[in-house]
């Protein structure tokens, strides 16, 4: 039985997005915030408390900055977000 391929370039691309189905999605649904703690001076803030707020909802998380200032929040929702940072001092 012999098959005739009339669009073998569409064919491929076909065969290369369904070997790949991460590289076909179209959106991204969460987002994330990474950042620094610093003073005025330019100097990392440890222990600092960092909090994010979804504005719409009203939903806070909050994390402490590490030993370098540094703090992430993952799997975002998407939206209108506040940070609030908090240190001693």
């Amino acid at each position: 039985m012999r098959i005739l391929i009339r669009y073998p370039f569409l064919l491929s691309v076909a065969i290369t997005l369904m070997m790949f189905p991460s590289v076909s999605r179209a959106q991204v649904t969460t987002a994330e915030v990474v950042g620094t703690v610093r003073d005025v001076s330019g100097a990392v803030m440890p222990n600092a408390k960092v909090t994010l707020t979804l504005v719409d909802r009203q939903q806070v998380r909050s994390v402490m900055s590490d030993g370098a200032g540094e703090y992430t929040f993952t799997l975002l929702q998407n939206g209108t977000y506040s940070l609030v940072v908090e240190a001693a001092g």
